[in-house]
């Protein structure tokens, strides 16, 4: 982030306490191409209360493999106290991603839907998790992908 700007930049390779890393997906999530993006996904293994922010916008069907993924990165994240933002949602996979799905999988993450501003749910994603990271003595590292 720059100001209210999203900046281009490469993703880290491991995320950092309290860092906010936003990332947006290219190419296809289906199958080869969502194992692409896990292996490019930053490891949060050591980091303390990391948010990873996946932009998704634009996408109206997920593969099963993506779910898979998402899943376990998101509890990846959650073992180190981080936490999984897909902004940019459309309703239609929100729908099928519902709460109890997500419970069932013991899965927990933050849906922003796409709306007609482009970037107004990545900018509410990165305002919740500037919230979430803030604790007063160490203000949050952000990184902007």
């Amino acid at each position: 982030m720059d100001g209210n700007q999203l900046v281009e930049a490469s993703a880290p390779k491991q995320l950092s306490d309290n860092e906010i890393v936003i990332l947006d997906v290219y190419g296809s999530l289906f199958y080869a191409g969502a194992r692409t993006l896990a292996a490019h996904l930053p490891d949060p293994a050591g980091a303390r209360s990391p948010v990873v922010i996946l932009r998704l916008r634009g996408r109206t069907t997920v593969s099963a493999t993506f779910f898979t993924i998402v899943a376990d990165y998101a509890r990846r994240l959650d073992a180190v106290g981080g936490q999984l933002h897909l902004s940019g949602i459309d309703p239609r996979i929100r729908d099928y991603w519902t709460d109890e799905l997500l419970a069932a999988h013991g899965v927990s993450i933050e849906f922003h839907p796409a709306t007609a501003t482009i970037g107004e749910s990545t900018l509410a994603a990165y305002a919740e998790a500037r919230v979430r990271t803030h604790d007063g003595d160490n203000p949050p590292r952000e990184t902007p992908c």
